[in-house]
């Protein structure tokens, strides 16, 4: 149900609050890239059970289908299960965002 709502919120046939959607043990996490994670998405090597949901250039909206390689300062939106935030945060420190 959640995959729905986001692939329509996405879509634009929704307007919903993501925060509708998140239940449970999910969690939202984002990033900003840094000079380090510059390159193919699958190059970042994420946490089991944690998925890039989209990302943003300039305010512009990316999504992970369209293969986009990651430029320094492109803001990452994952979700992920909350026992994998602590992991998140310790590698991106600073440049994150959690949210429960």
């Amino acid at each position: 149900a959640v995959a729905r709502h986001l692939r329509d919120l996405l879509g634009g046939e929704e307007s919903l609050e993501l925060s509708s959607v998140i239940r449970g043990d999910a969690a939202v996490f984002s990033f900003v890239a840094g000079e380090d994670e510059a390159g193919p998405l699958a190059d970042l090597s994420l946490p089991e059970r944690t998925h890039i949901v989209c990302l943003y250039r300039d305010e512009e909206l990316l999504l992970p289908e369209t293969k986009p390689r990651l430029k320094p300062g492109d803001e990452v939106i994952l979700i992920t299960h909350q026992d994998r935030l602590k992991s998140l945060q310790r590698r991106w420190g600073e440049k994150s965002n959690g949210r429960y």
